[in-house]
C-alpha cells in the first residue's frame, strides 16, 4: 500500500491509534487524527504527536475530516457504525483498522488468535513456546503492543503472534495468517453486532484469505466452529473432547496426545501444568497445535507446559482472608468466561457479577449456578438487569465494586471462594478489565 502523500485520518488515539499515527507519518502520509475525548481525558495527552499530525480534532468528530480523507484507520474500540464512518464509506473512502494497515507490511509468518474466550492466554502460551525454541518472536495485537508498531520499527522477527478481536478482523481486508486459531464462539459483543450470526461470521473471517499451506486450529467441541468449516480452506488441526479427522490433539487426563497427519503420535506430560480448569487445558491444546504447525520442537513445548503461569486478572488468587479465598478473574467479560471460571472450583462460591452489559446470554449462566454458588453479589451499571435475570438465586445488590466486596466478605464462610468474574465490560467505572482487577486486589489487601 502506497501511503506517501495520502491524507490519512486516524480515528481514536489510544495505543493502537498512536502507533498508527507514527507509522503513517514515517511512511510520508499527511496524518489527521480525531478522538471523541478532549485532550485532558486522553492518557497520555497527545502533545507528543502534534508534530506528526497536521489536522487534529478532539472532543468530537467532524464530518469533513472523514469525507476529505483518502484513507481512514480506525482503532479497535471505535464502533464501525458511527455516522461519520458511514458518510466516509458513501464517499468511497477506504476504511481499515490498525491491524489491517499493518497486515500488508508484515513479512514474518503471522499466527493470529481469535475467539470469544481464551485468546489472550493462548497467545501468551504460543509466544512462550516460540521463544523457548529460540525464535525471535513478536507478541501483541489486541493485547500489549500493536502490530503496526513492529512494522514501524522495521524489526526482523521469526514469527509474529497476535491476539485478534472480531472488531479488528472486520477492518483487516488483507489479513492472511499463516496459522489462524479459533478458540471458541459464544454470544458476546451483541451491543456491537446486529445478532449472533453476524458475530460468528466476523470470527470466521479470520480464515477467509487462507488456503492450502496455511493452518487453521479449531475447537472440535465448538458447535459454531464446526458449522463454519466449509468456509475454511486451510489445513485443519483440531483440539477438544473429540477428533474430527486429520491432525489434532486431545487430553487423556495425564498427557496431551497429538496425532499428526502421517499417523505419528506425540505425547506431552501434564504432570506439571498448573493453570486451573478444563478451559485452560483447551487453551494449551490450541497453542500446542499452533506451534507444531510451524515446527516447534517437542522439547520446547514441554518446557513451557512445565513452567507456564497465568498472568494477572485470569483466575488469579489474590489472598486468603478468614479462611476465604479471593480470586480475581476480571478478564471474564462475557457469560461463557464466567461459566468456565465457575467450573474451575469445587468449593462454594460467592460470585461478584456486574459492570456494563454487552448483551450477555444470562439465562445460560443460570443453568450452571445451582450447586456451585453460595450467593451472588450484583454490582455496577448492569446490577438491576442482572438481579432480574438471576431471580430465584440468593443475591444482593451493590452500587460498586467496593460495596460488592464488603457484601461478599459478610456472606462468605471459611472454605468458600469469593470470585470476581464479572461477565461484563468494565467501562461503567474503569478504564479496562485490568484497572478493575487491580482495584479488586487493592480492596482485598486492605482487609488486613
Amino acid at each position: 500500500m502506497e501511503l506517501r502523500g495520502k491524507k490519512a485520518l486516524v480515528v481514536g488515539l489510544g495505543i493502537s491509534g498512536r502507533a498508527a499515527v507514527r507509522f503513517l507519518a514515517a511512511r510520508g502520509a499527511e496524518v489527521w487524527a480525531t478522538d471523541r475525548a478532549e485532550a485532558s481525558a486522553l492518557s497520555p495527552e497527545p502533545a507528543d504527536l502534534t508534530s506528526l499530525i497536521t489536522r487534529l480534532t478532539l472532543g468530537g468528530h467532524r464530518d469533513e475530516d472523514f469525507v476529505q480523507a483518502d484513507l481512514i484507520v480506525v482503532s479497535p474500540g471505535v464502533p464501525l457504525d458511527i455516522e461519520p464512518l458511514g458518510r466516509a464509506r458513501a464517499a468511497e473512502v477506504a476504511v481499515i483498522g490498525e491491524l489491517g494497515l499493518a497486515a500488508g507490511f508484515v513479512e514474518a509468518p503471522l499466527v493470529a488468535v481469535t475467539g470469544t474466550n481464551g485468546k489472550t492466554t493462548v497467545v501468551q502460551i504460543i509466544g512462550s513456546m516460540f521463544r523457548a525454541a529460540g525464535r525471535e518472536t513478536f507478541v501483541g495485537g489486541n493485547i500489549g503492543a500493536p502490530l503496526i508498531g513492529l512494522v514501524a520499527e522495521e524489526k526482523e522477527v521469526d514469527v509474529a503472534v497476535c491476539e485478534v478481536s472480531s472488531f479488528q478482523i472486520d477492518t483487516a481486508p488483507d489479513l492472511h495468517p499463516r496459522v489462524g486459531v479459533l478458540t471458541n464462539i459464544t454470544p458476546d459483543h451483541l451491543d456491537r453486532y446486529p445478532d449472533f450470526a453476524a458475530y460468528v461470521a466476523s470470527k470466521l473471517n479470520l480464515f477467509a484469505r487462507q488456503g492450502p499451506g496455511d493452518g487453521a486450529v479449531l475447537n472440535a467441541g465448538d458447535a459454531q466452529t464446526i458449522k463454519g468449516l466449509a468456509r475454511i480452506g486451510a489445513e485443519k488441526w483440531y483440539f477438544g473432547p473429540r477428533q474430527a479427522g486429520g491432525r489434532g490433539v486431545f487430553d487423556d487426563g495425564r498427557d496431551l496426545v497429538v496425532y499428526q497427519a502421517d499417523r505419528r503420535v506425540e505425547r506431552f506430560s501434564l504432570g506439571r501444568w498448573s493453570p486451573p480448569g478444563t478451559h485452560n487445558r483447551e487453551n494449551l491444546m490450541a497453542a500446542v497445535l499452533a506451534v507444531r504447525a510451524l515446527d516447534v520442537e517437542a522439547s520446547a513445548i514441554q518446557r513451557v507446559i512445565d513452567t507456564f503461569a497465568l498472568e494477572a486478572h485470569r483466575l488469579e488468587t489474590v489472598g486468603v482472608k478468614d479462611g476465604v479465598t479471593y480470586v480475581n478473574d476480571s478478564k471474564a467479560t462475557n457469560v461463557d468466561a464466567v461459566r468456565r471460571a465457575l467450573e474451575s472450583f469445587s468449593s462454594p462460591i460467592v460470585l461478584l457479577l456486574g459492570g456494563r452489559d454487552k448483551g450477555g446470554d444470562w439465562p445460560t449462566l443460570t443453568r450452571v449456578l445451582p450447586g456451585r454458588i453460595r450467593s451472588l453479589v450484583l454490582f455496577g451499571e448492569a446490577g438491576a438487569d442482572l438481579a432480574r435475570a438471576m431471580n430465584g438465586f440468593p443475591r444482593a445488590r451493590a452500587v460498586d465494586l467496593d460495596e460488592a466486596v464488603r457484601t461478599a466478605r459478610r456472606q462468605a464462610r471459611p472454605g468458600d471462594v469469593v470470585l470476581l468474574s464479572p461477565g461484563c465490560a468494565s467501562f461503567d467505572h474503569y478504564r479496562s478489565y485490568a484497572h478493575r482487577g487491580e482495584h479488586f486486589k487493592n480492596l482485598v489487601e486492605e482487609m488486613g
